[in-house]
């Protein structure tokens, strides 16, 4: 009975040990030890108040945090989700990791920096107008999503016709300036131009205004380009 209690001590199993009337008689009763339940895990999303936005570009976590006026306290999400303007031109940024979290923005004017990457917006599909001129962006494919957007300009980014491949999605597009870039074809532009085919309007620039100008259209595209601007409210701009 002895080491039946010592084999049951180094199991680590709870022993009782109940002495019947001869004293050299045990009867050993054995109850496992079960572990205890863990705490559960915390199930669905984080309330926006509690997540940190990380914004690791110095200028632009200044531009944020005077338009938020929060001097020096953390940036959360849900601070982020109030913005719906947002305005840092030429101030120097190089990297604009963080807006993703700007949620509800409408108007985002960062043209005039050292933007390479546009990643972030890739989900902000409440924009509407957006400048990213004055920049070093290579790719636009982040913004084939935001099909909300009537204003949208890239100038002066080096940008060739496969690099803007992806606008052709971005069929509510009234105002579209691609000047000073390295587009070279206009196919890409056909599903815009359509979409604006028809319309209305008695603003100047009419229902759809393009700049293509100082790009090295071929002449293909010139022609194209001519044949488009001959419709009724569509305008383009190009260089001879």
């Amino acid at each position: 009975a002895n080491q039946q209690l010592a084999a049951a001590i180094t199991s680590g199993l709870r022993v009782v040990a109940v002495l019947e009337k001869y004293p050299r008689v045990e009867t050993v009763q054995v109850y496992p030890v079960y572990p205890e339940e863990p705490e559960p895990e915390p199930t669905g999303p984080l309330d926006p108040s509690e997540i940190i936005v990380s914004i690791p570009d110095a200028n632009l976590l200044a531009a944020l945090r005077t338009a938020l006026s929060i001097p020096t306290a953390d940036i959360t999400a849900a601070d982020m989700a109030t913005l719906g303007t947002f305005r840092a031109s030429s101030s120097s940024i190089a990297s604009i990791t963080g807006l993703e979290h700007a949620t509800n923005l409408d108007t985002l004017l960062i043209h005039g920096n050292s933007i390479t990457s546009i990643d972030s917006l890739a989900n902000l599909t409440s924009l509407k107008r957006l400048e990213l001129s004055y920049n070093q962006i290579a790719n636009t494919d982040s913004l084939r999503g935001l099909t909300n957007l009537t204003r949208l300009e890239l100038r002066d980014n080096s940008l060739t016709a496969a690099d803007v491949d992806s606008l052709r999605h971005l069929t509510n597009l009234t105002f579209l300036n691609l000047a000073q870039n390295s587009i070279t074809t206009v196919d890409w532009l056909s599903p815009i131009v359509l979409a604006r085919t028809g319309c209305v309007t008695s603003t100047p620039s009419g229902c759809l205004d393009i700049n293509l100008t100082n790009n090295p259209l071929s002449q293909a595209a010139k022609n194209q380009l001519d044949q488009w601007n001959g419709i009724t409210n569509i305008r383009v701009q190009r260089s001879p």
